[in-house]
């Protein structure tokens, strides 16, 4: 019996049919030294659109959310996305993550009332006195 591509395993929409060709792209991009750019992507699957390299984040994001395919980021050069196949890129990885989820995190304590609009609420009194009649 002849083996089918993935491709032709995959039954269904235009979207599922993107989702077998990324994991077959990525499954060839082991390790951090392999990571590809979301532009190379885009290109080598020829995929058209508004916005391909968003829908290429998408299509990842949920292959790793919700399907627990071990995809990487690679924040550094050469940059890109990879197939993880070592517990120290896992470790990596996650630990790139919860830097970022921390470093947000503090970004967005900068916006409390106290610290930020508190002082623009005061400059606003300041600038358009309440006029008494």
């Amino acid at each position: 019996m002849q083996s089918l591509s993935l491709e032709h395993q995959v039954r269904g929409s235009a979207e599922r049919q993107l989702i077998a060709r990324l994991l077959r792209l990525l499954r060839s991009h082991r390790g951090t030294q392999m990571a590809v750019r979301a532009v190379a992507i885009v290109e080598q699957l020829g995929m058209t659109g508004r916005d391909p390299e968003r829908d290429v984040q998408a299509v990842i994001k949920f292959l790793v959310e919700e399907r627990h395919v071990p995809i990487g980021t690679l924040p550094r050069p050469p940059y890109g996305y990879f197939w993880i196949t070592t517990e120290a890129e896992r470790r990596f990885v996650r630990g790139h993550l919860v830097r970022r989820a921390h470093s947000i995190l503090v970004h967005a304590r900068a916006y409390d009332s106290d610290s930020i609009v508190g002082p623009l609420v005061g400059q606003i009194e300041l600038d358009f006195p309440e006029v008494k009649r």
